[in-house]
């Protein structure tokens, strides 16, 4: 990640903070209810099958790889949507790079690079755990729906062209407030 964020420094182009997301435990998270309600669905789907389908197919004698196969075709969204955010938060912790130049503010997720200009772009501090904490930038600062750790995934809200990011989230940095001072500071100077 560190060399893709090399190659993407413009000449003299100084790195104010660079950091990645802090590890942490997925039922920690400030969505955790949204995680249990997502774990209930994949739980009733599951149930249902094995409770309902398998019964009456077994009944009118269906052969084994029908069971196999309507129970993954009838269960795949279901655990695909309750293991999404587990896969998300694994993605941000391993390869992810966030940093903020004095130009620029830079996320590197996986290969995908978002990128913003540092100056005028409004920022928000968003759900906040001791030191930690994720940034919103940009039209993700004022989005209506919020999923920071989707949001980082995904880069936010692309501009109608799409082809440049409008917003992005740095998800849940260790100093977050030491990036709000450096934010702040071209804020300030600006001013």
């Amino acid at each position: 990640m560190e060399t893709v964020l090399n190659s993407l420094l413009e000449p003299k182009e100084k790195v104010l903070w660079l950091g990645r997301p802090e590890k942490s435990k997925l039922l920690e998270a400030y969505d955790r209810k949204h995680q249990f309600v997502l774990w209930g669905v994949m739980a009733a789907f599951l149930v249902l099958t094995l409770g309902l389908v398998f019964p009456y197919m077994i009944q009118i004698q269906r052969p084994p790889m029908v069971l196999i196969i309507a129970f993954a075709v009838i269960n795949a969204v279901p655990v695909i949507m309750a293991i999404r955010p587990w896969m998300d938060q694994r993605l941000l912790e391993t390869k992810t790079v966030y940093a903020v130049t004095d130009h620029r503010i830079i996320a590197v997720v996986k290969e995908n690079v978002y990128i913003l200009p540092r100056l005028d772009t409004e920022w928000i501090i968003t759900h906040r755990d001791g030191a930690c904490g994720s940034l919103r930038f940009g039209a993700a600062a004022y989005a209506k729906e919020q999923d920071d750790r989707a949001d980082a995934v995904l880069g936010v809200i692309g501009t109608k062209d799409g082809r440049s990011t409008s917003g992005m989230v740095f998800y849940h940095i260790p100093d977050v407030d030491r990036v709000s001072a450096i934010l702040q500071e071209e804020k300030s100077t600006a001013a």
